[in-house]
């Protein structure tokens, strides 16, 4: 029983991990350039 909770924990610190990695690259702040997306969201 404790190695399911100890995987299922592993497994959801996993997914939060790749999710917020893909969240950042995806970004509109990191750059300066101009788009029409940057612009709606301002």
């Amino acid at each position: 029983m404790a190695t399911i909770i100890l995987a299922s924990l592993i497994f959801l610190s996993f997914l939060l991990a790749v999710r917020s990695l893909i969240k950042d690259k995806g970004a509109c702040t990191d750059c300066s350039c101009d788009c029409p997306i940057k612009e709606e969201m301002d």
